[in-house]
């Protein structure tokens, strides 16, 4: 008789089968079964609590086999087949065999009941947790802390914040008592649907109760601040675990680091980081680049840059997400060269650049004026078949100069193509790029706002009336449409329409405009524009009348005023 042979030789060769052993089972199941030997309810339980998870479908094939042989699977047999299928995610099967074992006379147990729920719970199917939940009361059950502790671990991950506390006053309300398990589940649940006023008050009331917390607890309490901004109360949350003599792993301090990113606190962010070897704990690209991004939103960019040296000094392989922060970075600083530059080492790295990298390197290469590099940048994002945004088009056609005029019309008519929609950015940005000479364009431009019922902005305004430099008429008439929409006006309004007096010496208009913003500003530019009106106009007297202002104003006149004083 050959070694498998001897395993069927009865039922205690299969109590030498190895846990796992799932082929050697049923070859036992299929010897015993051909040579008339007595199956039994225990031996298959055995033989299905051996498969393992990838043999879900033996599993299954079981069942059947013992249906066949008129034997009724017991609690046991249930439960190892749940457990099976659970472990594989194959909730459908834990569920049909739930509700055969419900059909069963007195053979409902707890135990499958709570294996079905952490079978549901893996595919992340809360709903159906409460269900079996409910289901278990109705068997005349009482679920335990593991029934409670699963389904609230389901509604974590489904942010069901408030089924968490309704099961919570649901375990108080039968005498269930939580563990520190159960209560880390509620707490990280009010975490991921940002109550995080509520996981503090959580942690506040277990640890009044007597319940020894762990890491675990404070940490997921410092993720819910974290997810909110809340870098003050991660900071103490992180104190406290530490003066409780709790070891914090890194999850937990990458949490409180990107708190302080939130906030644009870059200063406590370096601290931490700076904190983590004390800690013994090994710092990894995702500290550095809640670090780099605590350092972009507080317009640090050489911090930021000084950190990506100390990534790859440590040997770190950096991500996307690393250089997007960085890029954004220089992008706020208007550090186009070195976007650029950092955009080279990313694809250097073999890493895809996304749209926000795309977007803040044209940006950054619009705020610089440099043309021809945004418009490469855009047509490169085009050719990689990334789909731009409205953004990358504003920042794009921002980047024009009056030269350009021609190619910002081709940009205006790609967005319809592309489904996107001008905004005021857009239209801003076009007239801004029109300059003196396509004067009439720009105004085509502002009227399109008007027709398109989007509210014209200051910039809007303001890029029409500098487009009007040498057509002083319209320039005012603009300036009477600010007043009488009601639209603010501020020093750029009235100095560009006072340098559109200047061009054609109108100094009478440019002196009323001036009388006009003195009571509200004093700007030394729109002096020496209409001073330099007065000027060719040979209105010398009113040009003194107005360096005597400044004097007496406490302004300091520009250097074109020098000729000016050498004339009195």
């Amino acid at each position: 008789m050959d070694e498998l042979g001897e395993y069927a030789a009865g039922s205690s060769g299969l109590d030498q089968i190895k846990a796992g052993e799932w082929p050697l089972v049923l070859h036992w199941l299929h010897q015993s079964r051909r040579t008339a030997l007595e199956s039994s309810q225990w031996a298959f339980s055995r033989a299905i609590g051996s498969c393992k998870l990838s043999a879900w479908r033996q599993s299954v094939m079981m069942l059947c086999t013992l249906q066949a042989d008129m034997l009724t699977p017991d609690t046991v047999t249930y439960g190892a087949g749940i457990n099976v299928f659970g472990g594989a995610t194959q909730w459908q099967h834990a569920l049909y065999s739930l509700l055969e074992m419900e059909r069963q006379p007195r053979v409902a147990d707890l135990i499958a009941y709570n294996q079905a729920i952490s079978a549901c719970r893996r595919v992340s199917r809360w709903q159906l947790c409460l269900h079996i939940l409910s289901s278990i009361r109705d068997c005349m059950l009482k679920p335990d802390v593991i029934s409670y502790s699963t389904v609230i671990s389901a509604c974590e991950r489904a942010s069901e914040w408030q089924q968490s506390l309704q099961l919570l006053n649901r375990m108080r309300d039968t005498l269930v008592k939580a563990n520190v398990i159960t209560y880390n589940a509620a707490i990280s649940t009010c975490g991921k649907a940002s109550q995080w006023e509520c996981a503090l008050s959580m942690l506040r009331d277990i640890i009044a109760e007597g319940v020894q917390v762990d890491a675990i607890s404070f940490g997921s309490a410092i993720s819910a601040c974290e997810k909110a901004g809340q870098w003050q109360a991660a900071l103490l949350l992180l104190g406290q675990l530490d003066e409780d003599g709790l070891r914090s792993d890194l999850i937990v301090v990458n949490a409180a680091i990107s708190a302080c990113e939130k906030g644009a606190r870059w200063q406590l962010a370096l601290f931490l980081l700076n904190q983590v070897d004390s800690r013994e704990l090994e710092p990894d690209v995702i500290t550095y680049s809640a670090t780099i991004s605590a350092c972009e939103k507080s317009d640090q960019w050489q911090q930021a840059l000084g950190l990506l040296a100390v990534i790859d000094a440590r040997s770190l392989q950096v991500n996307v997400i690393t250089y997007s922060a960085l890029i954004i970075a220089c992008d706020k600083a208007g550090e186009w060269q070195h976007a650029l530059l950092l955009l080279g080492e990313l694809f250097s790295r073999s890493l895809q650049a996304d749209l926000i990298i795309y977007n803040s390197a044209i940006s950054a290469c619009a705020q610089a004026a440099q043309t021809r590099a945004a418009l490469m940048l855009l047509e490169e994002l085009l050719a990689i078949q990334l789909q731009p945004a409205l953004i990358t088009y504003n920042s794009a056609i921002s980047a024009c100069d009056a030269a350009e005029w021609p190619r910002v019309l081709k940009l205006l008519e790609e967005l319809p193509q592309r489904k996107l929609q001008p905004d005021v950015i857009t239209f801003s940005a076009a007239i801004s790029a029109c300059g003196v000479a396509q004067w009439p364009l720009a105004l085509s431009f502002l009227q399109e706002l008007h027709l398109r019922r989007i509210q014209a902005d200051l910039i809007a305004w303001n890029s029409s009336i500098s487009a009007c430099a040498v057509e002083w008429q319209q320039a005012l008439k603009l300036l009477q449409d600010m007043v009488e929409q009601r639209h603010d006006l501020d020093v750029i309004s009235f100095s560009a329409a006072i340098n559109a007096c200047t061009e054609t010496t109108h100094w009478q208009h440019a002196l009323y405009l001036l009388q006009r913003a003195r009571g509200q500003l004093h700007d030394v530019i729109s002096y020496n524009a209409t001073i330099t009106a007065c000027d060719k106009a040979s209105q010398w007297r009113s040009a003194l009348q107005l360096l005597t202002d400044i004097q007496t104003a406490g302004d300091h006149a520009g250097p074109g005023t020098g000729s000016l004083r050498g004339r009195a």
